[in-house]
């Protein structure tokens, strides 16, 4: 039998060693507990790698070790779960207070989306696809339609012109994307094509096709926007 230590006794009677004893399989540990923000917080952080539309759920759950069906208890479609990642990407814009004036109020909200944007242009053209409809494109519209109604302009046209006001913006990031990519940013670009709707925007061009534009100039025009929604004040 060798030198081995009794382990244990047959039935009938039979020494058994420690070291004929096979080794027993070790127990598989439970899997990590997760929750929908974990999820989000994965698919944020491959967002910053891969961009938004760079990553597939089975992805998302390799990079938190859970089954791919873990990560679906929570998102049960890929859209819902890039919705929630633009969400996350303008959740923590600052917005000023009411008693700020209102044009400031609505030039200090851009320049917080902007800087945003510009770190995910894949949520900048998700915005443009589905609208901003998750929740922090939401309470940023709402802002903004806030300040224009307090700057004196009709609910009509103040929805209208935040409306305008953030197709622009992300139309923007997208063509200076485009721009620093060296890819066409010609008015066939969809992007472009869904904010042409708005008659507001016939005088406004984007210099996206000019080599020399400079860095700030995509911005620039927004603001163009902005003065010409704010001559209409009153």
């Amino acid at each position: 039998m060798g030198d081995g230590i009794i382990e244990a006794m047959t039935s009938s009677g039979e020494a058994v060693s420690a070291a004929d004893t096979p080794p027993k399989k070790p127990r598989r540990g439970r899997p990590p507990i997760i929750r929908s923000n974990d999820v989000v917080g994965a698919a944020l952080a491959l967002t910053q790698v891969e961009s938004l539309s760079g990553w597939s759920m089975l992805d998302v759950a390799r990079r938190l070790n859970v089954s791919e069906g873990a990560v679906y208890r929570y998102f049960t479609r890929r859209d819902l779960l890039a919705d929630a990642v633009s969400s996350a990407v303008l959740a923590d814009i600052v917005l000023l207070g009411d008693e700020a004036d209102p044009w400031q109020r609505i030039e200090h909200t851009i320049d917080e989306a902007w800087d945003r944007l510009l770190r995910h242009p894949g949520v900048a053209a998700r915005l443009l696809e589905v609208g901003f409809v998750v929740p922090s494109a939401l309470r940023m519209v709402n802002h903004l339609l806030g300040a224009l109604l307090d700057a004196g302009l009709e609910m009509k046209d103040a929805a209208n012109s935040a409306s305008i006001i953030v197709s622009w913006l992300a139309a923007a990031v997208q063509l200076r994307y485009r721009f620093e990519l060296g890819l066409p940013t010609d008015a066939d670009s969809s992007d472009v094509e869904q904010i042409a709707n708005f008659p507001h925007l016939a005088n406004v061009t984007a210099s996206t096709d000019d080599s020399s534009a400079s860095e700030g100039q995509h911005l620039e025009d927004l603001r163009i926007v902005i003065s010409g929604i704010r001559s209409r004040q009153g």
